[in-house]
């Protein structure tokens, strides 16, 4: 999955057809023009549930500017203009107006920088260590690259509707671009470790990298959220609150060195406060550049290792936050205004 959602995509809504698909579609198609009025939203995605798209297709096609376009055997992104033709808009399983653009096997997307980080092996290895000094840019809008938010996606490839429908809705703050880094089929650590190197290598270098898990279900105005608390607070690293799989009791993925067990919603913090934290879960942070290129080249590390007092063991984001801390002095701030859905994949639960 690999693909960059512009501000366009706000214009845009997505409906989902199951079963027969000529009712199905144009039900929604009627839906649509009464709920929001076709001259309010510029354009219509709708997806049949059979067809196996990538996520890009309908940005692709909206950037195109095709009245109707169709990305995927039954499935089309239609302009306002050609939903206006009185109903019913498909018959026989086909779109009964003007002929629609076949983009199914065209489905590029240039606009923005967007990088593949592609599987192959890797053996991670204790790189030379860096001095541990911070440089940070005092004043990151000053950068060329301070309009650019990388996303960083670490996945095995599976990647639940849910989650593409959360991530056509993220809202980007006003005039930042995006630019995305995928790092599939590979260990979790080696994955980040992957998207952090190609961000910092990227030519003007963005500003900020989101890590984003893709079972992650962020709000609307995460992103927006995670910014604003970085710029008020002179933060270098924010993240959401999102709770580890568990259930009952809810266990936030944040932590203190000072407190022992979980941090308990009601109990340690209220939600809507902005915490400072030892370190968080890595699923939806948001990580200034000029700080994360400050780190040692070996960010992350997940860590099993025998010695004499014993077997070691730490996950890469607390390897991580060990480095930061180390180098900056201080770990992340967490913006519990962000809820982040942590999906099942198993059962469908977003805990």
């Amino acid at each position: 999955m690999h693909t960059v959602f512009p501000p366009m995509t706000r214009q845009s809504l997505m409906s989902i057809v199951h079963d027969n698909p000529d009712t199905g579609r144009n039900l929604a198609l009627s839906d649509w023009v009464k709920a929001t009025g076709a001259l309010r939203s510029n354009w219509i995605a709708v997806v049949h549930a059979d067809d196996f798209l990538r996520s890009d297709a309908i940005v692709a096609a909206m950037v195109a500017g095709d009245p109707v376009a169709r990305i995927g055997d039954r499935s089309y992104v239609l302009h306002r203009s050609a939903v206006l033709l009185d109903p019913p808009w498909f018959t026989d399983d086909v779109w009964r107006g003007a002929t629609a653009r076949d983009r199914r096997d065209e489905l590029r997307y240039d606009l923005f920088e967007t990088l593949a980080v592609t599987a192959t092996p890797a053996v991670e290895a204790e790189s030379a260590k860096g001095n541990g000094s911070a440089n940070l840019a005092s004043d990151p809008v000053a950068d060329p690259g301070a309009q650019t938010i990388a996303i960083g996606i670490p996945t095995l490839g599976t990647v639940a509707l849910p989650w593409v429908v959360n991530a056509i809705a993220l809202q980007p703050p006003m005039t930042c671009a995006f630019s995305l880094v995928v790092a599939e089929n590979h260990a979790v650590a080696t994955a980040r470790q992957k998207i952090a190197e190609s961000v910092l290598a990227m030519k003007p270098r963005p500003a900020y990298l989101l890590f984003w898990g893709d079972d992650n279900l962020p709000p609307p105005d995460g992103l927006r959220l995670l910014l604003d608390t970085a710029r008020s607070r002179d933060a270098p690293a924010v993240a959401g609150l999102y709770f580890l799989k568990t259930f009952p009791p809810a266990q936030p993925l944040l932590w203190r060195a000072s407190h022992p067990g979980p941090m308990i919603p009601g109990k340690d913090f209220e939600v809507g406060d902005i915490l400072d934290v030892d370190g968080t879960g890595l699923d939806f942070v948001l990580l200034r550049t000029d700080a994360l290129a400050a780190l040692p080249p070996l960010k992350f590390r997940t860590v099993c290792d025998w010695g004499p007092k014993g077997v070691t063991m730490q996950t890469e984001d607390a390897f991580f936050w060990d480095r930061w801390r180390e180098t900056h002095g201080r770990g992340p701030v967490v913006d519990t205004r962000c809820r982040v859905g942590h999906l099942s994949l198993h059962d469908g639960a977003v805990y």
